[in-house]
């Protein structure tokens, strides 16, 4: 990690000074650290030195030392100093995730302890505390301070959830940075899945434990005829580490026997016994039935590799749900209205998100965590498509009674964002000549002359028509007369005259219109109050904002008041923090008399949560019903891409003016 990989260097230095041995007392005196700190430091510091050809000597009750000569001691000096130049300081999200492990290592650290250890204050320290208190509660888990240092106390399957979550998290972050120089070129398992493991467990033969655990990952999917995805993979190596790990030290998972029983029923705890099975076989670490029910959640929640295609979806429909069928329809509708494009007719969307919507349910229903790397970069690249992934939420909420998270809401916006892309493609045509190949390529080469964004599929003979397969025909062109009943036709001559250039034009305008719908859409005025909207308010905290317009809520019968509680859990669940400094908090429909959407500009913005940006535009939704919220989500999608619309909103004098802004008839 970078703040060991500073220490190291002080190390390095203090050895290159010294004319004798150093003891690992003298060590853990001159760093203010413990000898446990030091010898594992030495331990890491050996395995970089061997690699660059310089020899760290350790003698019992003599001490430590480094063996070189006058020309390598110059070529470490330079290398050394290369090395201070190039360090970087830590974010603070960063230097809390340091500071967690440091915690799960060993409970004994101190808050001198760990400032010494980070190179901050201590009042810098007590902040990432208070930071890293707050991300814990999201977990049920807590910090306690006792007498001794700090530690981490829950229950235990909400300590593996955040060590999964947290290990997870940090794949992505440069502080994992390890000394061991592994070849993992022939496997599936990600580099930093493994230097996170190993860099937590250090007491553990991790290469071994991770070898066996993708040898048996492998044989599941030879035997079962089970295929993950690669993330799948790579978490369930995360989770049965921990597992296994955490057996070793008495601390079992616990599941009652309903929820047992009823897990005891799916293919995926025949899946998950069978890996139990030979973890027991081939590292000799017996896991008890909650273990392996507990595996079996996280096999549920996730994605497998299944080659199902819009050809077999009928296949697919008999062993999904009912309810994730209507859900999907629902995300379907609901985003057509909000986006203004017809999305009936794409079966890859509707297969796609049934694929994605069997695991998250899953997921949602078992508290299953799923990070999602994308999440910032579509929040910021496709903002309008993540704005109605989010109106999606009240369908999880409606049919399936789910609090759905953003990183859900994530790749939801993907299966959507991929479904628009589709929608910009050019028009598949099909040639049909009864003149034959000459007469073909000439139809071909003037049609390519007078149309753009045209792709030409083939040219067939009328008599090939009659089995030809149309699926991904959007027009068919022909020069002789025939009947189609399955997709658009037009005759022309072959030659291709003005005339049916000027009638292919009218049927390639007419599909393109059939693909969106009329962007011309009626707004609900009563969605907004000029009473409910607020303009450079000076309030410094989110909690501190939702009081006051909640507060407005009651005050105006808009909202009982329990829709705080909602609005609060919701914000413990998730963030709300959309894109260009806007928010949406909201609370469920059980809690609200009437529609309305109180509005808030602010005078500066404010955090909206642990890993969010500085929000401005505060949107605080009481929303009773789908309708209303396809309405309010039009809107929110105009603001999102309308840089006029936006910079008004953002610039006007009174609430008067937002008011009118946002209850224009039509957008």
């Amino acid at each position: 990690m970078q703040l060991a990989y500073e220490r190291l260097n002080k190390i390095v230095c203090i050895l290159l000074q010294s004319d004798s041995p150093i003891t690992i007392q003298a060590l853990a005196d001159k760093l203010n650290i413990s000898r446990r700190t030091v010898r594992k430091d030495l331990k890491e510091l050996k395995i970089f030195l061997d690699k660059k050809g310089f020899e760290l000597i350790k003698k019992p009750n003599v001490g430590v030392w480094l063996e070189l000569n006058d020309n390598e001691m110059k070529l470490f000096q330079n290398e050394l100093l290369d090395n201070l130049k190039n360090s970087k300081q830590l974010t603070p999200k960063q230097r809390q995730n340091y500071i967690l492990k440091l915690i799960f290592e060993n409970s004994d650290y101190t808050v001198s302890d760990l400032s010494r250890e980070v190179y901050v204050s201590d009042a810098t320290i007590y902040k990432d505390l208070k930071d890293i208190r707050d991300w814990l509660k999201k977990y049920n888990l807590q910090l306690i301070k006792h007498k001794n240092g700090l530690n981490i106390e829950g229950e235990e399957k909400n300590w593996r959830k955040f060590t999964a979550e947290l290990l997870v998290k940090v794949q992505n972050e440069d502080i994992l940075n390890n000394f061991l120089n592994i070849n993992y070129d022939n496997s599936r398992i990600d580099q930093s899945v493994y230097s996170s493991l190993k860099d937590l467990f250090t007491d553990v033969d991790m290469d071994r434990l991770i070898e066996v655990l993708e040898n048996i990952l492998i044989e599941v999917e030879n035997e079962l005829d089970v295929s993950f995805t690669d993330q799948t993979f790579n978490g369930l190596i995360i989770h049965t580490a921990i597992s296994i790990e955490r057996l070793k030290e008495d601390k079992n998972i616990v599941m009652d026997k309903n929820s047992l029983n009823n897990l005891k029923n799916k293919e995926e705890y025949r899946i998950a016994k069978f890996i139990a099975k030979k973890i027991d076989k081939d590292l000799a670490v017996h896991l008890p039935e909650a273990e392996i029910g507990y595996m079996c959640l996280h096999i549920l929640g996730s994605k497998s590799l299944k080659n199902v295609d819009t050809d077999n979806l009928d296949d697919l429909l008999k062993t999904v749900d009912q309810e994730i069928i209507e859900t999907a329809n629902s995300i379907i509708e609901m985003s057509e209205d909000i986006l203004n494009v017809s999305l009936q007719n794409d079966r890859k969307l509707f297969t796609g998100l049934i694929l994605h919507l069997r695991p998250a349910v899953n997921r949602l229903r078992y508290g299953l965590s799923l990070r999602n790397p994308l999440l910032e970069n579509i929040k910021k690249n496709y903002p309008n498509v993540f704005g109605a992934a989010w109106a999606t939420s009240i369908i999880f909420k409606e049919k399936l009674d789910l609090q759905i998270k953003e990183e859900e809401v994530a790749y939801i916006a993907l299966h959507l964002g991929a479904a628009l892309e589709r929608k910009k493609r050019t028009i598949n045509l099909l040639l049909v000549c009864g003149s034959g190949i000459g007469t073909a390529q000439l139809l071909a080469s003037k049609l390519q002359e007078n149309f753009v964004n045209i792709n030409i599929i083939d040219s067939i003979s009328l008599h090939s028509l009659k089995n030809c397969n149309l699926n991904n025909i959007d027009l068919i062109i022909s020069t002789v007369p025939t009947k189609i009943e399955k997709k658009p036709f037009i005759q022309v001559n072959p030659l291709l005259l003005k005339e049916d250039i000027s009638k292919i034009k009218d049927e390639l305008t007419q599909l393109k219109h059939s693909w969106s719908f009329n962007t011309s859409a009626e707004i609900d005025n009563s969605l907004f109050d000029k009473n409910l909207i607020f303009l450079d308010l000076n309030i410094n905290s989110k909690e501190q904002l939702l009081n006051f317009l909640i507060n407005e809520l009651v005050k105006k019968k808009i909202v009982k008041k329990d829709f705080s509680l909602s609005v609060f859990a919701r914000e413990e669940l998730t963030s709300t923090e959309i894109t260009k400094g806007m928010a949406i908090p909201h609370g469920d429909k059980e809690f609200v008399l009437q529609s309305r959407v109180a509005v808030v500009r602010l005078k500066k913005g404010i955090r909206w949560g642990n890993d969010s940006k500085n929000v401005k535009i505060i949107f605080l939704l009481a929303l009773k019903d789908k309708s209303k919220a396809k309405k309010f989500f039009r809107i929110f999608n105009l603001l999102v891409k309308d840089e006029e619309f936006f910079e008004n909103l953002i610039g006007a004098n009174s609430a008067d003016q937002i008011y009118k802004q946002l209850s224009k008839n039509t957008f």
